[in-house]
């Protein structure tokens, strides 16, 4: 296994971000990779042509996305009695961050 850590910021929030990818991945071009390269911090200042490119790439990435939107407890007599138009307080704000649950590329 080989793990590529990388220096990720997305708006104002700066992280971690690793990849780990199988060395029967990489075993066919691994002769092309400098290993001198792979422990060296890149210090490479991101110009607009390369945050375009990014940001319309991105935009065309196709990911299949499970987001939990609210969550709440009902009785069960309730929930046999549920019909259209009937609301159901959920425990966080509208504003509230939502959990990814499961994601994965299309």
């Amino acid at each position: 296994m080989v793990q590529i850590a990388m220096e990720v910021k997305i708006a104002e929030t700066l992280g971690v971000m690793n990849v780990c990818l199988p060395f029967a991945l990489l075993e066919p071009i691994i002769e092309q990779l400098n290993p001198q390269q792979w422990a060296t911090p890149s210090t490479k200042t991101a110009t607009e042509q390369n945050i375009a490119s990014i940001q319309q790439r991105l935009a065309q990435a196709q990911v299949q996305v499970t987001v939990e939107l609210g969550n709440t407890t009902i009785k069960v007599r309730d929930l046999l009695n549920i019909e259209s138009g009937i609301l159901f307080p959920w425990t966080q704000p509208a504003d509230a961050l939502l959990n990814v649950e499961d994601w994965q590329p299309d």
